[in-house]
């Protein structure tokens, strides 16, 4: 099976994928991961094949000194992220298009799940999602990037549990 596993960030976003790659090949099958250009030398490392996707997490910390510093605001980093995305969100399509070429399955996680499940629905391809952090409301973990609540949250209160969560950050 040839898999093309879509995925932007940091290490930390990244390196579990890469994990999973190897273990993909290893089981037999061609894995390409779509990612930020500056991960392409630890991909090919690791025996994967590289697809490129603009929005290099490592290029925006490094050229956004003032945002990183204050990383724990939220508020913060998505108005940064959201300004940086716009940016390359623009020639997403074609290579998401590309990157999934041939594939016989794509695995989308974190802010490209979008990205990837719309490449899917169009190509006919499968799509699966991987997240490494809630991208939705659950009734024990906020969304990501929102301050966990004291205690769990019953199913019925998620709502509620996220706004209080959003509220410690001023929303």
């Amino acid at each position: 099976m040839r898999v093309t596993i879509f995925t932007v960030g940091t290490q930390g976003d990244i390196r579990p994928f890469i994990a999973l790659g190897r273990g993909l090949a290893e089981a037999g099958h061609a894995v390409r991961i779509a990612t930020g250009q500056s991960f392409q030398p630890m991909i090919t490392a690791a025996g994967l094949d590289f697809a490129p996707l603009a929005a290099d997490f490592r290029h925006i910390m490094s050229s956004e000194p003032d945002t990183m510093n204050r990383a724990l605001n939220p508020l913060v980093v998505a108005r940064t992220a959201r300004r940086r995305f716009k940016e390359a969100a623009l020639p997403w399509v074609e290579a998401g298009l590309a990157a999934a070429r041939d594939s016989d399955l794509i695995i989308a996680s974190g802010i490209v799940t979008r990205l990837a499940t719309a490449v899917a629905e169009a190509t006919g391809i499968t799509c699966v999602q991987a997240q490494l952090l809630p991208m939705t409301p659950a009734p024990d973990l906020p969304p990501m990037m929102l301050t966990p609540p004291a205690g769990p949250c019953p199913a019925s209160s998620t709502w509620r549990c996220i706004m209080r969560c959003a509220s410690r950050h001023g929303r």
